[in-house]
């Protein structure tokens, strides 16, 4: 009968796992049954393996045609409860067994004699088992080696099991192999190449053939070649990971950038006996990179051409990466504005410039203009005013909209608002002057024919202040004698540059 629900399903999970079930003769079980007929002179022997609902043979001497019986007529089901060898001597006298069907009828079994087989995790799945018309009793010599039979069947579906797991692992990783991007390799310690995948082999435009063994190093270019061995040499050495960019020559004289990626396997006894692993072609990338590495290069040019200070803001987070010319323009240094964050630039624009400046980052980050861009004044380090004029814009987003980063720029403008202040006052002091002496003045645009008339030059002639007149209408000011001398005054000027003083 079936053991207890907490023994037999694991013992049936076991059974189950071993994959044999149901399978066709093999040559190594079927020498182990008919080697436990043999020592112990008996013709029939078989590899039992008890089953929910039945005994399943998966090696027969004696019995031939059949390949199970029902779990309730076995033996073995009796002889998996215990780990000893069940020795039956006459199955006619013992209880258990003298009205089994196998006993009445054929094969007439009277003696039995079974070694449970145990696998390593314990569960007790079948037996190597002998049978014989003939009440009988085993040797010990003839025990002992049914015992050491039973360890060798049980070694036998364990290596099995071992070996189909190993053949469908390896046939998963090579599909796996052929399928991947990358070029897959594994080599020996020395860096002999021992297997290869196809997209390795089209990398380097080997053959299967000479994928194998050394070749690949010939390829390494001759500029690469010390500092890619010296670090698989040290990466061997400390058994870590090898991680390199680096460029190959193929037969045809082709350049590759490639980048490998191995891992060194390592034994028992702590050495390394062989590498696994990638190869990936960067060629593109590298030339890429190679770009932008060019590109940024020429922009941080520029800005450190302009004198710009540069600025990324996290809208979300308020963190700021300012660059050293942001805080050179302050009077200060990134050390002492640390940490960086958007207070950093809040905090030092003046209170009079607050109200613009937060009114125009707010429409831009909500998205009704295209940029900010605003000038005015911000707390030096020595305490002053310094008038900057900044520019930024937000590059990325969220899905929902959100504005995530913020780029810009700061320029010092100082001197240029001292030169608009120093002009303005000039203008200012130019038109005082102009109207204590009753004296206007006037400017012609050469490039655009505009007139443009001071104040006192529109109330000499009676005309309000915000009204411009064209040339030919200024002109017309004078009188018809008058007309023709101006005119010509003016055209010299254009044609020679002379003055005039009438």
């Amino acid at each position: 009968m079936p053991e207890s629900f907490d023994v037999e399903a694991p013992r049936l999970n076991a059974l189950a796992d071993l994959e044999i079930l149901d399978t066709g003769p093999e040559n190594e079980f079927d020498a182990l049954v008919k080697a436990a007929a043999s020592v112990c002179e008996a013709p029939i022997s078989l590899i039992s393996l008890v089953d929910a609902n039945r005994q399943w043979f998966k090696a027969n001497v004696g019995l031939d045609g059949i390949e199970e019986t029902p779990r309730e007529l076995a033996f073995c089901a009796h002889t998996i409860k215990g780990d000893r060898i069940l020795e039956v001597n006459d199955a006619t006298t013992d209880p258990r067994f003298k009205s089994n069907p196998l006993v009445t009828g054929a094969p007439n079994i009277r003696f039995y004699a079974g070694a449970p087989l145990r696998l390593s995790c314990g569960s007790r799945i079948g037996t190597l088992c002998i049978i014989d018309q003939q009440p009988r009793q085993l040797t010990r010599q003839q025990k002992t080696i049914l015992e050491h039979l039973s360890t060798a069947v049980v070694q036998a579906l364990e290596s099995r099991r071992a070996s189909r797991r190993l053949t469908i692992s390896e046939a998963k990783f090579r599909a796996l192999s052929a399928a991947a991007p990358l070029g897959i390799f594994s080599s020996d310690a020395e860096g002999a190449c021992t297997y290869s995948n196809e997209r390795w082999r089209a990398i380097f435009a080997f053959s299967e053939a000479d994928a194998l063994g050394k070749h690949w190093m010939s390829t390494v270019h001759p500029d690469d070649h010390d500092g890619v061995f010296s670090e698989w040499s040290d990466a061997t050495l400390s058994q870590r990971e090898f991680d390199m960019e680096f460029r190959i020559r193929r037969s045809n004289g082709q350049q590759l950038h490639v980048r490998a990626i191995s891992r060194p396997i390592i034994n028992d006894e702590d050495v390394v006996t062989g590498h696994v692993g990638s190869v990936e072609d960067v060629t593109e990338r590298s030339l890429v990179r190679r770009a932008l590495t060019k590109e940024r290069r020429r922009l941080q040019s520029i800005i450190e051409g302009t004198g710009a200070g540069t600025w990324e803001w996290n809208v979300q987070s308020g963190a700021m990466h300012l660059n050293d010319r942001w805080a050179e323009i302050i009077g200060t240094t990134l050390v002492d504005l640390a940490p960086e964050n958007i207070q950093t630039w809040f905090e030092l624009i003046h209170p009079d410039d607050n109200a613009s400046h937060h009114s125009q980052l707010d429409q831009h980050l909500a998205g009704q203009i295209q940029a900010y861009d605003n000038e005015l004044r911000m707390r030096h380090h020595d305490g002053h005013w310094t008038w900057v004029h900044i520019r930024g814009r937000v590059l990325a987003r969220s899905k929902a909209g959100q504005p995530e980063w913020m780029y810009g720029t700061l320029l010092d403008i100082s001197e240029r608002k001292t030169q608009e202040q120093a002009l303005h006052k000039s203008e200012w002091l130019l038109a005082e002057t102009g109207a204590l002496a009753d004296v206007g003045g006037w400017e012609l645009n050469l490039e655009t024919d505009e007139l443009l008339w001071t104040a006192q030059t529109c109330a000499i002639h009676g005309i309000a202040a915000d009204k411009q007149p064209s040339l030919k209408e200024a002109i017309a000011f004078y009188v018809p004698e008058a007309q023709p001398v101006i005119e010509e005054a003016v055209n010299r000027a254009i044609a020679h540059g002379e003055n005039w003083d009438l």
